[in-house]
């Protein structure tokens, strides 16, 4: 699978805007994966992160982050975030939802069997998905997204997770379409 690598700038700044952004563009127009690596991190011997929700635009992310993991000899965290605030007290609300458990699984079937030396691993976390992700991606090598292959025009007027995440990652960031 063929990705293009694009150079960006740090989170947060007036140069992140999504009409200054050439990462922003790309992302928002290729099928392809992109990958993008803001300026000034160095190299950050963590896991490969992926955000899942049970999606098929999750499963192609899911699938990339494993190659990645098991390429970079690196753990793979399956992150589900259940937007909200936790109940305290609930167990349940921490819990990943039965249909990305069975997403994840089948997904990484075949491909754990071929690489059992991938420790891979599940979280639910709550909150925003595009800060909860960005925040995880801190102390990761890598942290992947998928993106919906649908109406761009649409995706710009109303942002999605993944465009939220190219602008505040501040770890090298895999945005997956398919």
């Amino acid at each position: 699978m063929g990705f293009a690598v694009l150079g960006g700038h740090g989170a947060g700044g007036a140069d992140t805007l999504p009409a200054a952004s050439t990462a922003y563009e790309v992302v928002g127009h290729t099928p392809h994966p992109v990958v993008v690596v803001p300026e000034g991190r160095g190299r950050i011997r963590g896991p490969v992160v992926v955000g899942v929700d049970g999606s098929d635009r999750s499963a192609h992310a899911l699938r990339f982050a494993f190659a990645e993991a098991a390429l970079r000899g690196r753990q793979l965290r399956t992150v589900h975030v259940l937007s909200g605030k936790a109940r305290p007290g609930n167990p349940a609300d921490m819990r990943m939802p039965e249909k990305v458990r069975r997403l994840t699984a089948a997904v990484l079937a075949g491909r754990h069997a071929g690489n059992p030396d991938v420790d891979v691993t599940e979280e639910a976390h709550r909150g925003d998905p595009a800060e909860v992700l960005a925040t995880l991606g801190d102390e990761a090598e890598l942290l992947v997204v998928g993106a919906r292959a649908r109406d761009v025009f649409k995706e710009q007027l109303f942002g999605s997770v993944s465009r939220r995440v190219v602008h505040s990652a501040r770890c090298p960031l895999a945005v997956v379409r398919r």
